[in-house]
């Protein structure tokens, strides 16, 4: 009966050796696998921080880049409205010339016309002092 239960000792010994391998090959598999995807996850995540550093560099040039443009079109928006108004002063001096120039013609137009109705009664008091004349002259 010893001798049975020593072979039963031995047997459960033989099997508790054998999960006892087994779970230590399995142990080095798990800490194996899980090494694997520790420094597959390492990976992935340098990666993503790698695409996220350059999104955030794309962002910030895209940011500079519209910060320039907000800054040119600000000058060039004051630069814009500096030249409207000088041609808004320039047509005012050009609109004064051109009222003077005018309000000159029409003295010159109304001198020329006074002169021209003083001549028109000097001929037509002329041409009666003629007719009235050639009519004595022929009278005689």
């Amino acid at each position: 009966e010893l001798v049975e239960l020593t072979d039963k000792v031995d047997s459960h010994y033989a099997i508790l050796e054998s999960h006892k391998k087994t779970s230590t090959e399995m142990e080095q598999q798990l800490k194996i696998k899980v090494e694997i995807l520790a420094e597959e996850l390492k990976n992935e995540l340098n990666e993503q921080c790698g695409a996220s550093d350059l999104l955030a560099g794309k962002l910030k040039e895209l940011t500079d880049k519209f910060e320039e443009q907000t800054e040119v079109f600000g000058r060039e928006k004051k630069a814009s409205a500096e030249l409207e108004k000088q041609i808004h002063a320039k047509v005012e001096l050009v609109s004064d010339a051109l009222k003077k120039q005018l309000s000159e013609q029409s003295e010159t137009a109304s001198v020329f016309k006074k002169t021209l109705d003083k001549m028109s009664t000097e001929f037509v008091d002329q041409k009666v002092f003629s007719e009235e004349l050639k009519e004595r002259l022929e009278g005689k």
